[in-house]
């Protein structure tokens, strides 16, 4: 374990070494731009330009750039596009967007010629200061470069396979995705991925390093039968393969390009007028609708090919109509990391990370007795609302599980120190399971949210903390818009009761899989009731832990993104969260409570330089902290989510992150002796990996804590127990209906102290801090002080529904949570 060592998959870059690499640019006329601008309002275009820029991006890979800035190249690629299908494209987005057609049109809009220059890279940087470009244009040219010939992928059991690869500039990354593979013609067909990225590191000099990350994306294969088996609040994406015009090789396609469509009104089209209008440009016959009702035709077609991106969060249908169970096999992955070490060997890998955890360092893996801090002899009271057998199985599954115990009095109290007892009530269902009334959409929620509110004022005894664990069906059971969830959590909330749903047992499930549903859900009510396992307490428990985070939403009604900051704070075994506005610290439950009854008003909106959000938000932190500081003798270990970065926080950005001070200023005198940071980094500027033990490239599922010469850190976590032992050597390609999970490698970086041997106990107990959630003997993603937080969004009735926005990448590399979140699953790291 001590001499496991971990291998990142990224490379050093010298960017400077790219510079003298010819590129070509366009610049946009003046005359067109003069015609935007036209009715320009406060400076503001009337139009938005830049949808017609990520367009271009998506259709034209080789387009790495684009700007609106005056005076500036307009279009950079690192090969030239027919500027005639550049200027008909957006000639006829301008016709589109001024409500005339092409002919229309003013003279000297029409006849203006639009003419590739060329350059070499390092003379655009001299001239325009824009170091940035690099970003886009470096992973686009690596991408390029890889797919520009067939690739061998040797395997480590001595298999070759023979791959054709095609750049695709997806969802704003560049990635070398394989021409469809299967290993039997029945088979589901799957592509491999390779997408490149230009990063920097936290804190260091080096100015970039380029990240490679693996994964698949799965192919739609069978159509959907009816429009209800598409999500109708998601887009998805088709890939259309566009051939290059500069080349005699007409097998050859030059990249595909990714067009979205969303289901509304009734059916699915095109999601945006950029996105039919590009695929009426590109001569494409067909709608996307047709696409998802007969995919197989599409994909075996030449004019043009084209085929719809599968995800589970974007078509609904309880099958799977991919053939293809996502995760890629450890053996793929790594012989794809050493294809492209191969290819580019002028790069160079960052060095080796050397484990720093020892088997003495481990906390663990003892969950009972819980530990918790309500006063000894308290009573919790549990609601479970089904059928009769469903609570006596509940009990009968918690007795044998020793998570209760019955008292001589035929009570039962909670495997918990110090002793609490757990009152049971059994309750059913009823109308908490029946859909809410088709097509009253806010009328329907509000009827059962009173309703229940009605039902809990007519209790006789209200005074107990309450959980309610209710047996429900999962979505696929209610029609669009009637799934009562949402409602029954909010009306639940409004009545005092915290609540999991978990689905009806089945018949064919398995004994053990039922246990765990039923075991797991409660511990997801304990932990919502601050609840920890017993091996929390060998953590330091004279130190105080705090988690800042924010939570992101979308509004009801004004569909604005909304920012909710949050400070949690674990002291022994005491749990408490604060949240923003208030100045009370409240427990868990109080907290889950409370949050349901905020307001819009009492949310930040992002921050900008343009509002005070950022500084209302460190004032609410440093207020926090101050009051730690001014209450406890203890010292504090404050958990910083990297992702606040994304709201003006300078001083957590890559660039301006300093190993030894503290990310903020306060005017306690003792701020900086008595407290340490760790900044907890899970985004996609973290590398992907390999652990080599002892050295050697092998398969496994090792963990540990790894820290590189620079000075960072990275957790990689215990495996969890549906992450089976026998897919360790498994291939996607001849395992397609296989889920193959991986673990998830965590950054941590300490701020605030130069000790070296202190960063290391950081970043040791960083990981630690990951396994603190009771229902599970593995690592979380996130530490608990802010693994915690992710159950209030849940609670938030001014949010709209969770992935109302959401754009599904479809790079499946990690498991993405069922979108029947609410319900109670085996966890999935």
């Amino acid at each position: 374990m001590a001499n496991d060592v971990l291998e990142l998959f990224s490379f050093e870059v010298d960017t400077t070494v790219f510079e003298t690499e010819e590129v070509y640019y366009l610049h946009f006329p003046a005359s067109w731009r003069n015609f935007l601008e036209m009715d320009k309002d406060d400076y503001k275009l009337k139009w938005k330009p830049r949808n017609l820029g990520k367009k271009l991006q998506a259709v034209f890979s080789t387009i790495f750039h684009v700007s609106w800035v005056a005076n500036e190249p307009w279009l950079l690629a690192d090969k030239k596009v027919d500027s005639e299908i550049i200027k008909l494209i957006c000639l006829n987005w301008i016709a589109k967007e001024n409500d005339c057609t092409f002919e229309e049109l003013p003279f000297e809009i029409q006849y203006t010629p639009l003419f590739w220059q060329s350059s070499r890279m390092g003379d655009l940087y001299k001239e325009y200061k824009k170091e940035e470009w690099k970003y886009g244009w470096i992973p686009g040219l690596m991408a390029r470069k890889f797919a520009s010939e067939p690739r061998n992928l040797k395997l480590s059991n001595g298999t070759n396979r023979n791959l054709i690869f095609h750049h695709v500039y997806f969802n704003g990354n560049h990635e070398c995705m394989s021409k469809p593979v299967k290993n039997k013609e029945k088979s589901g067909a799957f592509s491999y991925v390779i997408r490149f990225s230009l990063k920097t590191r936290g804190g260091l000099p080096e100015p970039s390093i380029l990240n490679v990350s693996f994964g698949i994306r799965r192919i739609l294969q069978r159509g959907i039968k009816k429009l209800n088996d598409v999500h109708y609040k998601r887009k998805g994406s088709i890939l259309i393969s566009i051939k290059d015009p500069f080349t005699s090789d007409c097998l050859q396609p030059l990249s595909y390009a990714q067009l979205k469509y969303k289901k509304q009104s009734g059916q699915v089209a095109w999601a945006e007028g950029t996105d039919a209008l590009f695929a009426d440009l590109l001569g494409c016959p067909f709608q996307p609708e047709q696409v998802i009702k007969d995919p197989m035709v599409f994909m075996e077609s030449t004019n043009p090919l084209a085929f719809a991106v599968y995800s589970d969060l974007i078509f609904t249908s309880k099958y799977n109509l991919s053939k293809v169970v996502n995760g890629i096999g450890l053996p793929e992955k790594w012989a794809l990391f050493d294809l492209v070490k191969d290819i580019f060997e002028k790069l160079s890998p960052l060095k080796p990370c050397t484990n720093i955890l020892s088997r003495n360092d481990s906390i663990g893996n003892d969950r009972f007795p819980l530990r918790h801090s309500f006063a000894s002899g308290s009573i919790l009271r549990l609601e479970i609302w089904g059928e009769e057998d469903f609570y006596h199985q509940v009990i009968n599954t918690y007795l044998l599980q020793e998570i209760i115990f019955e008292n001589f009095d035929g009570t039962y109290r909670l495997n918990a120190e110090p002793a609490i007892n757990l009152e049971f009530f059994s309750r059913h269902t009823g109308k908490l399971a029946e859909a809410l009334d088709s097509g009253q959409d806010s009328k329907a929620y509000d009827k059962r949210v009173r309703w229940i509110e009605k039902m809990a004022a007519s209790e006789t005894r209200n005074d107990l903390p309450t959980m309610s664990l209710v047996e429900i069906g999962l979505k696929d059971n209610y029609e669009t818009g009637t799934d009562p969830k949402k409602a029954d959590r909010d009306g639940l909330a409004f009545a005092g009761r915290v609540s999991q749903f978990i689905y009806p047992l089945e018949h064919e499930e398995s004994e053990d899989k039922a246990k765990s549903r039923i075991v797991n859900s409660f511990f997801d009510l304990l932990m919502d009731h601050g609840f920890l396992p017993a091996r929390a307490s060998n953590l330091n428990e004279n130190t105080i832990y705090l988690g800042l985070g924010i939570i992101k939403g979308t509004s009801k009604g004004r569909k604005k993104e909304v920012f909710l900051p949050v400070v949690t704070r674990l002291h022994q075994n005491e749990v408490k969260i604060r949240l923003f506005g208030k100045n009370e610290w409240l427990s868990v439950n109080e907290a889950l409570l409370a949050s349901g009854k905020l307001s819009l008003s009492s949310l930040l909106n992002k921050a900008t330089k343009k509002n005070d959000s950022h500084k209302r938000y460190m004032s609410f932190f440093n207020r926090a902290i101050e009051n730690c500081l001014g209450e406890f003798d203890s010292n504090l270990v404050i958990l910083l989510d990297a992702k606040l970065r994304n709201q003006k926080w300078a001083e957590l950005t890559n660039p301006l992150l300093d190993y030894h001070k503290l990310p903020f200023t306060l005017e306690h005198p003792d701020a900086n002796e008595r407290i340490r940071v760790i900044r907890v980094n899970t985004t996609d500027d973290v590398s992907q990996y390999r652990i080599n033990p002892n050295g050697k490239v092998k398969e496994n599922r090792r963990m540990g804590v790894f820290k590189d010469k620079a000075g960072i850190y990275y957790s990689i976590g215990s495996r969890p127990d549906n992450m089976q032992a026998s897919t360790l050597g498994m291939e996607k390609f001849y395992n397609p209906k296989t889920q193959i999970l991986h673990q998830q490698s965590v950054e941590l970086i300490p701020l605030g102290t130069e000790n070296a041997e202190e960063r290391d106990q950081l970043a040791i107990m960083g990981h630690h801090l990951r396994k603190l959630n009771i229902a599970y003997s593995f690592h979380t993603i996130l530490p608990y002080p802010l693994d915690i937080m992710k159950s209030i969004k849940k609670y938030m009735t001014v949010l709209a529904d969770e992935f109302e926005n959401n754009d599904p990448d479809v790079f499946e590399e990690w498991i993405i949570e069922d979108e029947n979140a609410q319900l109670a699953f085996s966890f999935i790291e």
